[in-house]
C-alpha cells in the first residue's frame, strides 16, 4: 500500500515515476479554484480503482463510483497504523496527481487512457436492510485515507475561497448524508484504526478556517497530511 499514483509495478515505494518532485503549494486560496479543477477532473472523469470485493484486479470501478456511494471503508484493527509522510508519500503522490490532471486540461477532448490509481481490495461486511453500506479494506488503506484527507482539505480551501459550487461536488466524495447516518462517525467514508481515529476525527471533523495547532494533535501524521 505505498504506491504513488500511477506508479508502474516493480517501482519503489512511495517513488513518483518522474524522479525530480517540486512540490506545489495547496495553502495558497488564489490557486484554490484552479486547484479544484484538477481533483474534479480526476475523482470525476478516468480515474479507476479494482472492483470493491476480494477478486481479481482486472475488475475496476471508477474511483468517483467509490466514494459517491453512502458507505463506510472500514480499516481493521490488526492494520498498521497511518504510516505516509511529505517526502516518501505525499509530495510524490500530489506530483502524479498534477501531472495527470494537467494532462486532461491540456486535451480536454482528447483519448485519455483510465488511471490506475493502485490495487485496493475491499470485503463486503453484511449489513441489515436499510442501513449503509460497510466495507473492510484489506489493502489499500494508507491510499484511501490519504485521498480523502486531500479531498477534505480542498473542500475547506475551495470554501475559503468562496468557490462554493466545486466545494459542493467534493463534498459527496468526502462526507456520507444524514439520512444515511446512524452515528455520528458514519460521516466519515473512511474510519481509520482505533490508533488514528481521534487525530483524524478531529482533522476530518473540524469547521473552517481549521487551527491545526488547537486540535491537540501536535505531530499526528493524519494532522500533518492535511496541513500539507
Amino acid at each position: 500500500d505505498g504506491l504513488g499514483l500511477g506508479a508502474p509495478a516493480g517501482q519503489p515505494i512511495g517513488v513518483s515515476q518522474r524522479g525530480k518532485h517540486t512540490r506545489v503549494p495547496l495553502r495558497e486560496r488564489d490557486r484554490a479554484i484552479d486547484l479544484g479543477d484538477r481533483l474534479l477532473i480526476l475523482a470525476l472523469l478516468d480515474q479507476r480503482l479494482p472492483d470493491p470485493q476480494v477478486r481479481p484486479i482486472e475488475s475496476g470501478i471508477r474511483f468517483a463510483r467509490l466514494l459517491k456511494t453512502a458507505n463506510r471503508l472500514v480499516v481493521p484493527l490488526f492494520q498498521r497504523p497511518y504510516v505516509w509522510n511529505e517526502e516518501n508519500q505525499w509530495e510524490p503522490l500530489w506530483n502524479d496527481l498534477v501531472r495527470v490532471a494537467d494532462r486532461f486540461l491540456a486535451e480536454p477532448q482528447g483519448r485519455h487512457q483510465p488511471h490506475f490509481l493502485g490495487a485496493v481490495v475491499l470485503q463486503q461486511t453484511p449489513s441489515p436492510t436499510g442501513l449503509m453500506q460497510e466495507r473492510t479494506i484489506i489493502d489499500g488503506q494508507q491510499r484511501l485515507t490519504t485521498l480523502q484527507i486531500l479531498l477534505d482539505a480542498l473542500h475547506i480551501e475551495l470554501l475559503a475561497a468562496g468557490a462554493v459550487a466545486p466545494a459542493l461536488r467534493i463534498e459527496p466524495l468526502v462526507t456520507n448524508a444524514a439520512p444515511f447516518r446512524s452515528h455520528p462517525e458514519d460521516q466519515f467514508k473512511v474510519w481509520p484504526t482505533n490508533r488514528d481515529r481521534p487525530a483524524f476525527n478531529a482533522v476530518m471533523g473540524a469547521e473552517p478556517p481549521l487551527d491545526y495547532r488547537s486540535m491537540g494533535f501536535a505531530g499526528e501524521r493524519m494532522i500533518e497530511a492535511h496541513r500539507y
